[in-house]
């Protein structure tokens, strides 16, 4: 298949006139080639060549390339021979080589004129054309830097009658795309300016014999002559192409991005900068890629064009602008998503660095090509630019989680974020995970997010936390605070302390010093601090002196249901640390309004008061004899003990009463003090 064209001769008879014609034209397209295909110019024959005209017939649709032959053999001076080919605008698009319409043209004359009113086939070449020479490429040069280096301007150029520039023209024309090659207007030989009202010419030459020094232009255009050429990357990538168009990347690009494009000759060499912007060798500015097709630029219309400069920019993010940034992240979606994923982890490092809410926002994108492989990238982002990243914009805590629930795992997270763990909750991460758990008692100190915690986590399972936080070494001091905090819910301190293992200790203790001993409630069971006191001794052998005190002060007060067992375990060891002196003064504080009065001479005397205190409470309780018999190892302290309990009022009665029990005391101590008792009471007796 081919492309059907159509054609028109014009020449002498009876004067300058249509002679044959097979397309239907408009009235005024018609008078438009009737003048385009006269002369251009007052001594363009005595040249002796031919030239080729292009231009537009917008009421017809038609794109006209004529080439104009000296009628040398008229008898008319001046007369030419013109053959114009006219191809349709849609069908000039499809075309790769519009210039090869060039060999269509026959010359006329006299005797063959005939022929020419009907249409033609075109058919299809091969984009490889014969290669340009030096000389040709030089024009090339030449004509180009003039045309898109000065695009607003007329170009003219002088050409010298031994050199065949029309190729290098026609080979111009074939590396437009559609809309500007279907625009493009040129004379390749004239001595005066070939514009029409509203139809200025882009480029024409004039012969360097003309006895102007330049070509005069009609109304405010001065033209510009085309001299040099440029050696600037977007002219070297045209020469690229046009010397080797078949193994060139650029036609292809220049089609497709020119299609999304409205600048005419203005758009090539923004378009030519982004294209050999691509190109490893070439090391432009990202920036300045960026600014091409940005606005106000003239590409800022193309998405291909963004597509083209997101390709090169984007794997050296490192280098936008803050501006360039905020270009990328809007128009990141001209990006297909599989080249997205490649490109996407330095660009979202530095714009998380810059501008983290709008990565932010890109990552929340409704569009599955723009949300997955951003989240993907943010993946491989370190953990602590994140943060640093949150901390100059909290806000972003839900988008920043949704995309790393990881960071949740992190006392650094908790810690710069001071976060409500209702809202970390809210958005699907599991706060019992032991890591996230962990992470939030270690990082947060804020009272309202650590009331937040508890009410989401609870405070039995923040309190097991604690426990095992307590036996890292260098653990975080804020531990304290967080015992505070929990000790407000009384309830799960108690089944705290009732699960309590060996394990617990630091926690206890941290409890012991939150709470009065009596807050803690013991309905039903033995009593909770009985069981922690227990597994903490079973853990450190024995109970510090602050544990002692507080126990032996919950065995006096009124809410423990274990009275005997705690005295059991603290009464002793306190009261050698009061004959040693050696009670600190804040639990002696806390104990001493528990403790019975003494005449104040004897005051001084702690270890007297304890004993006093345990007495009245083993007689005021009635203790078996075997929790009497448990309170004290030693011989002497028990004698003391029993002393004390025989000053009471009752005393006497209740030490007779478990005198008279036989075969109490399981251990070999608990025998000998029963015996000591029994011999207390006799004694007593005897001497009254």
């Amino acid at each position: 298949m081919g492309t059907t064209v159509h054609q028109a001769l014009h020449g002498y008879s009876d004067g300058h006139r249509q002679l044959a014609c097979s397309a239907a034209l408009s009235p005024k397209d018609a008078r438009l080639v009737l003048v385009m295909s006269d002369v251009s110019g007052s001594g363009v024959t005595g040249e002796g060549i031919p030239y080729i005209t292009g231009y537009p017939l917008a009421e017809s649709g038609l794109y006209a390339l004529a080439k104009t032959w000296p009628a040398t053999e008229l008898p008319r001076p001046g007369s030419v021979w013109t053959h114009t080919i006219f191809v349709e605008f849609a069908e000039l698009a499809t075309l790769d080589r519009p210039s090869s319409l060039a060999k269509l043209f026959r010359r006329p004359s006299m005797e063959q004129r005939f022929g020419y009113d009907n249409a033609l086939l075109l058919g299809n070449d091969p984009l490889c054309s014969e290669m340009l020479s030096d000389e040709e490429l030089f024009w090339f040069g030449r004509l180009a830097t003039g045309l898109y280096g000065l695009p607003d301007e007329p170009i003219w150029a002088r050409r010298d009658p031994d050199f065949y520039v029309d190729e290098v023209v026609l080979r111009i024309w074939d590396q437009q795309w559609p809309r500007l090659r279907r625009s493009f207007k040129f004379c390749t030989l004239t001595t005066t300016d070939r514009s029409q009202d509203g139809f200025a010419f882009d480029l024409q030459l004039c012969p360097s014999s003309a006895a102007t020094s330049r070509l005069r232009f009609q109304g405010r255009f001065e033209g510009w002559e085309a001299v040099t050429s440029s050696d600037e990357a977007w002219m070297r990538g045209l020469l690229a192409d046009v010397w080797h168009p078949e193994r060139s990347e650029i036609r292809q690009a220049l089609r497709l991005i020119g299609t999304d494009v409205l600048g005419g000759r203005a758009a090539m060499r923004p378009i030519c900068e982004l294209l050999v912007s691509q190109s490893a060798s070439i090391q432009m500015d990202v920036n300045q890629i960026v600014d091409l097709v940005n606005e106000p630029g003239l590409l800022a219309t193309s998405k291909l064009a963004k597509m083209f400069a997101l390709r090169t920019v984007l794997p050296r993010s490192e280098h936008l602008s803050d501006e360039s940034l905020r270009f990328v992240a809007k128009n990141i979606d001209f990006l297909p998503s599989e080249e997205l994923e490649e490109f996407a982890p330095p660009f979202s490092e530095r714009l998380w660095a810059t501008n983290p809410v709008m990565l932010a926002s890109l990552w929340l994108d409704d569009r599955p090509s723009v949300q997955i492989p951003l989240r993907h990238a943010a993946q491989g982002i370190i953990a602590a630019e994140l943060l640093d990243g949150l901390s100059a914009a909290p806000d972003l805590v839900h988008p920043l989680l949704t995309v790393r629930p990881d960071l949740a795992e992190l006392p650094e997270f908790w810690g710069r974020t001071q976060c409500w763990p209702k809202v970390v909750a809210n958005i699907g991460i599991d706060l019992t995970s032991h890591a996230v758990l962990d992470a939030l008692v270690l990082g947060l100190h804020d009272e309202g997010a650590m009331t937040s915690a508890l009410h989401e986590v609870g405070t039995l399972a923040v309190l097991k936390c604690i426990q095992t936080l307590d036996q890292q070494p260098q653990v975080s001091q804020n531990l304290d605070a967080w015992v505070r905090h929990a000790c407000s819910d009384t309830d799960a301190v108690a089944k705290f302390l009732a699960q309590s293992t060996a394990s617990s200790a630091g926690t206890i203790y941290l409890v012991s010093q939150q709470l009065q001993p009596d807050a803690v409630p013991n309905d039903f069971g033995d009593d909770p601090w009985l069981i922690a006191l227990r597994s903490y001794s079973k853990s450190r052998r024995k109970l510090p002196v602050e544990l002692l005190a507080y126990g032996f002060r919950r065995g006096m007060g009124w809410r423990s249901r274990s009275v005997a067992e705690l005295l059991s375990i603290t009464f002793e060891a306190l009261h050698r640390a009061a004959e040693q002196d050696s009670i600190p003064e804040t639990s002696w504080s806390m104990l001493e309004n528990a403790l019975p009065s003494v005449r104040s001479d004897f005051s001084w005397d702690r270890a007297l008061r304890l004993r006093k205190a345990a007495a009245k409470r083993a007689t005021d309780m009635r203790f078996s004899a075997e929790d009497f018999l448990g309170l004290a190892e030693s011989e002497v302290l028990f004698g003391a003990l029993l002393e004390e309990v025989w000053q009471l009022w009752d005393g006497s009665w209740f030490l007779k009463s478990m005198a008279k029990e036989r075969g109490r005391g399981n251990t070999p101590t608990a025998h000998k003090c029963h015996q000591l008792l029994i011999d207390f009471v006799e004694r007593k007796s005897h001497w009254w």
